[in-house]
C-alpha cells in the first residue's frame, strides 16, 4: 500500500487504505484504554456494501493477516470483527415489500421519498405499526414559480418598452418605429388573456394574473386569489399548466413564434434575418463605394499632377512670349543704353 514504516502503523494502514479507493472509509478510534482501534465503514449502502476481508477462508491464494472474526482483537495482529452488517431496508406499503439500500426509499410511491428513522419488530408473528402517510399537495412551490413567471413577464416587456420610445435626449432608441416590439408585445398579452375549456381553472386570469392598471402591457398577481385556487382546483392548476392544448403548451408556442426559433417563423428571429440581410446590402454598398471613391481619387491626383505641371511651365512660356515680343518689336530693349 505505501511505505512499511509509515504502513505498519494503524494511522498510516488507514491512510493507505483511503489512498487506494477501496470502497471503504477508514479511519482510526481511540478505545476507553487510549488504545487505537482501526475502523472500516463501506461506502455502498444496504447489503451490496458488506465489507468482505481476504482470510485464509475466501481468499486462500493471498490471504491478509487482518482476520474477519466475530470477537474483536482475539486474534493476532489486528483482528478486525464485524460491527454491523450491510443489509437492505424493507417497509410495506399498501401491503407491497418494498426494498432499499438506502434509509431514503424513493422507489415506493412516484415523487415521494419515506425516511426510515428506526427498526421494526423482529418478532416475525408481531404485527407491524401501521402508518398514515398524509402527502399534502406543495403549493407554495407553485405559488413562488407563478410569482417568478410575473415578475420575468414584467421584466420583459418593460425591456421592450424601453427600446420603442426616445432617450432623455431625444433621440430614438434601437426599435423605435419597428413593428417587431409591437408584435411581441400583442403576442406575449394575447397569450396570457387567453381562455382554455370550460372548467373553473381554464385561464391564468382564474389565478389572479391580470393587466395592470398602468395599461403598459405589464401584469400583476393576485396571491390571494392563487392561493384560493390552488387549495380548490390543486388539479386543475396543474391542468392548466401541464396539459397539451392549455395555457403551458400554448405559451410555449407563443414564445416560439415571437423568439429566435428560426425553424418555428420567430418573430425576432426573422427580424434578426433581415437586420443582416440589410447589413450585407449596407457592406456591399459601402464596398463598391469605397471602390468608386478609390478610383476617382486616382484619376484627380493625376489630373492634379498634370495641372501642377502646367502651372509650373506658364512662368517659362511667359518668359519666351516677352522675349519674342521685345525681339519683334524692340520694345524694352536698351532701355538703360
Amino acid at each position: 500500500m505505501g511505505d512499511a514504516s509509515t504502513d505498519s502503523t494503524i494511522a498510516g494502514l488507514s491512510a493507505a487504505i483511503n489512498n487506494a479507493s477501496l470502497g471503504v472509509t477508514a479511519s482510526v478510534l481511540t478505545n476507553a484504554d487510549g488504545t487505537a482501534r482501526l475502523s472500516l465503514v463501506s461506502k455502498t449502502d444496504g447489503s451490496a456494501g458488506q465489507i468482505t476481508i481476504a482470510d485464509s477462508t475466501n481468499n486462500p491464494t493471498s490471504p491478509t493477516n487482518l482476520s474477519d472474526t466475530t470477537t474483536a482483537d482475539t486474534n493476532a495482529n489486528l483482528g478486525l470483527a464485524v460491527i454491523q452488517n450491510g443489509i437492505d431496508a424493507t417497509m410495506k406499503v399498501d401491503g407491497v415489500s418494498v426494498i432499499s439500500a438506502s434509509n431514503n426509499v424513493t422507489n415506493a410511491i412516484p415523487g415521494v421519498t419515506f425516511q426510515l428513522l428506526s427498526t421494526g419488530t423482529t418478532d416475525q408473528n408481531a404485527t407491524p405499526p401501521s402508518i398514515q402517510v398524509v402527502i399534502d399537495n406543495d403549493t407554495s412551490s407553485i405559488e413562488s414559480a407563478v410569482a417568478k413567471f410575473v415578475t420575468d413577464y414584467n421584466a420583459a416587456i418593460k425591456a421592450i418598452n424601453s427600446q420603442e420610445g426616445k432617450d432623455s435626449s431625444g433621440n430614438p432608441e434601437p426599435l423605435y418605429g419597428t413593428g417587431v416590439a409591437a408584435q411581441i408585445q400583442e403576442g406575449l398579452l394575447t397569450a396570457v388573456s387567453a381562455s382554455f375549456g370550460t372548467s373553473a381553472i381554464n385561464s391564468v386570469i382564474a389565478l389572479g394574473i391580470k393587466a395592470s392598471s398602468t395599461a403598459d402591457g405589464t401584469i400583476t398577481l393576485d396571491a390571494d386569489k392563487l392561493t384560493s385556487a390552488l387549495n380548490g382546483n390543486f388539479d386543475q392548476v396543474v391542468s392548466l399548466f401541464q396539459d397539451s392544448g392549455s395555457f403551458g403548451s400554448s405559451f410555449m408556442d407563443t414564445l416560439e413564434s415571437l423568439g429566435t426559433n428560426t425553424a418555428a417563423g420567430g418573430a425576432i428571429a426573422l427580424a434578426l434575418k433581415e437586420n443582416r440581410s440589410q447589413e450585407s446590402t449596407l457592406n456591399d454598398n459601402i464596398s463598391r463605394q469605397e471602390s468608386l471613391i478609390d478610383t476617382q481619387k486616382i484619376r484627380l491626383t493625376t489630373e492634379l499632377n498634370l495641372a501642377n505641371q502646367i502651372l509650373q511651365a506658364i512662368p517659362e512660356q511667359i518668359n519666351q512670349v516677352s522675349e519674342m515680343y521685345s525681339a519683334i518689336t524692340g520694345y524694352n530693349r536698351n532701355q538703360n543704353g
